[in-house]
Order: structure tokens, then sequence, then C-alpha cells
């Protein structure tokens, strides 16, 4: 549903220098709201973009810049724990780079090895019938937790925050609980040893069970469910006046989020689910409503579980 790609440098100076590579690759194509996410690789990558300017690359090249860079969008990943060789250029980091943990795809504006990985950032016509550039903003799955975790766990592996809004969660009903599980589980194993900084679940305290069950079954039965050393934050809300109810299942975090049709459990065998994310103006109306300026009421005690894996 979001899909992670890395952008040379120097493609930004030549999107700059031309509208109708700017017009293909940006309008709309990147950023909160979209399915393209850019990876800001390496740490220092729009020092290495401002490097290009200035050196030639005219005043127009220059005075679109800015605008560039905020088409890209302030939500992007970072990739702390990757490596850099300053002996390499950018495209052969990179390439090392998607060895390790893979982008979905790289857009460079030469491919000296003819990677299959590697989009030419300076021909759309080459790049609009890549399957690599096609993505998708909706998608029917089986309401199962390996298809629901296939779906959902590449946005997990790029996110700094994750929140699941799943007000029917309940942490000693298997269905209930492994399609989240199963998700965080498999987005481990792509992010390269590094936890995300926020994982919360948030459900609706009626339908949660007693205190004293929901506590139990979250530090008895969930840490060997969790990676390990992962922290799991599970809080439960109540209705109140604001007219909004306590129904809907997101899943939410600092690039994007979606809705679920149905909800973010196992259903019958051949029960279909679609997946769907959530237009700009759509996430910020729910993160609003449920991160930033929450209408619900937090009740009950939160629960920290930290995770041990398989242990």
């Amino acid at each position: 549903m979001l899909y992670e790609f890395a952008i040379d440098p120097e493609a930004i100076l030549e999107w700059a220098k031309d509208r109708n590579l700017a017009a293909f690759f940006l309008d709309g194509k990147f950023g909160l709201g979209t399915a393209r996410i850019m990876a800001q690789f390496p740490k220092g990558w729009r020092k290495r973009v401002h490097s290009f300017f200035g050196q030639g690359s005219g005043t127009l090249a220059d005075s679109r810049l800015g605008e560039i860079l905020k088409e890209l969008g302030s939500h992007v990943t970072a990739r702390p724990a990757s490596e850099w060789c300053d002996d390499l250029p950018w495209l052969e980091n990179t390439e090392r780079e998607d060895l390790q943990s893979p982008f979905h795809a790289i857009l460079g504006v030469r491919n000296p090895r003819l990677s299959s990985r590697v989009l030419n950032a300076l021909s759309p016509g080459e790049v609009v019938d890549s399957p690599l550039w096609k993505t998708q903003h909706g998608i029917t799955v089986n309401r199962t937790a390996d298809e629901i975790a296939e779906a959902i766990s590449p946005m997990l592996r790029i996110a700094d925050e994750i929140y699941f809004i799943d007000p029917y969660f309940d942490p000693g009903t298997k269905k209930k609980r492994d399609p989240i599980l199963e998700s965080l589980r498999r987005a481990e194993g792509s992010r390269g040893g590094s936890a995300p900084r926020i994982i919360q679940v948030r459900c609706d305290y009626d339908k949660s069970g007693t205190d004293e069950y929901f506590q139990c079954k979250c530090k008895k039965d969930l840490p060997k469910e969790i990676p390990k050393g992962w922290e799991v934050v599970f809080l439960r809300l109540n209705n109140n006046d604001s007219g909004q109810r306590l129904h809907n299942r997101y899943i939410l975090t600092n690039l994007g989020g979606v809705i679920f049709g149905h909800g973010i459990d196992e259903g019958k065998r051949d029960e279909t689910d679609e997946i769907t994310l959530l237009s700009k103006d759509q996430y910020w109306k729910q993160r609003a409503a449920y991160i930033d300026q929450p209408v619900f009421m937090e009740s009950g005690q939160r629960i920290v579980v930290r995770g041990t894996g398989c242990e």
C-alpha cells in the first residue's frame, strides 16, 4: 500500500531543469496520501541535492528546488542503521543497501550494471509501464492473518510510528490478535534491526473484557508473539459526546494510513476484505480524532508489552 523509492539526488537537478520530467515524476506522485514514499537515503540526502545546484544549473532550476522538495514532502523514510561508503557513488551505495533491505525501486540517472531494480529517472517512457512504478491504492485480501499481513507489512516496515485503531481487538482471542501480530513479525525481518519508535494498539474499552482480563492476556500471551525488543502499548478508549463512534478500523503511521472495510481480524473461510489507502485529508482527520486531538476518552491502564520473540 505504501512503496518506498530511493531517488538519485542528481535526478532532482534534472527534474528542476525540465518541467515535463517534473510533471511526470512529481505532481502528486509522492508524499502523504499517495502510495509512493521517498527514502531520504543517505542521511545527508538533501545536502547532496543542494550540491548539484548553483553549479551551472541555472537560476530557473535553482528557483524550482524548494518547490520540488516540498512536493516530495516531509513524510519520508530514513534508514539510520544503513551503511555508506564515501568512496562509492550514490547508486552503488544504494544498490548495496537494496541488497540488505530492499527499496520498492530505485530512481537513478544512470544504470551501469543494468539492474532491473533501477528505473530511469530521465525517461518517463521507460518508467511508465514498469511494474515497479505502478502502485495500488486499494487491495482485496482474504481475511486471514497471512494475507492481511502480506498486504500491510510493507507499510509497517518503513514507518516510524504505527497506530492500530481496532475497536474490536481482543488480546485473548486468536483471530482478533493474529493479523496485527503477524504483520509486526513480517515487518521486523526487513527493517535492518531498527524498531519503530511508536507502536500502539487502540481498542474499545467495552469490547475488550475487564481490566484484569485485558492486562493478564496482554502481559501473559503477547510478549512471545511480538518481535524481540519491540515495545507495543495497548490502550482502550471510550465513546463520548463528540458524535463520532468507535467502529472503523484503521492503521495510521507517520507516512500515511489505510482503512479496512470489515476489520483487522480473521474471518470465515473465503471471506474477503478491502484495504484502502487514505487520502491526505482523510488521514489528517483520522489522525486528529485518534492521535493528536483525540475525541475518545482513554480508559483503564495503558499496558506496555516488550516483545521476547519466540524465546
